[in-house]
């Protein structure tokens, strides 16, 4: 029981998550921005629910995004988050003054 303990925490220690790419993204608000997963050999879920080693966000707001690598049902790495940083001056709140 310890030997099969060992091997599993080995196992789970050795995994290295999942990188995103683009690191980072600005866009205008309404536009939208593709983000990819590499270094994940099972199933990619993205913090929105997407699943899939792309995936498209069109935020209203500044947000920060990350993903999962799940290998047979259980979860193994997390990556680090990527902000999308959004432009509002498209904005229909936007009144044309800047801060």
């Amino acid at each position: 029981l310890l030997a099969t303990f060992l091997v599993t925490f080995v196992s789970y220690a050795q995994i290295s998550p999942p990188i995103i790419t683009p690191a980072s993204a600005i866009i205008n608000y309404g536009q939208s921005v593709s983000l990819s997963v590499s270094n994940c050999n099972g199933t990619v879920v993205w913090s929105d629910g997407q699943s899939g080693t792309t995936a498209s966000f069109s935020p209203k707001q500044s947000s920060l995004f990350s993903a999962v690598c799940v290998v047979g049902n259980q979860e193994r790495a997390s990556s680090i988050p990527t902000q999308i940083q959004v432009n509002l001056t498209n904005s229909p709140c936007y009144n044309g003054t800047d801060i």
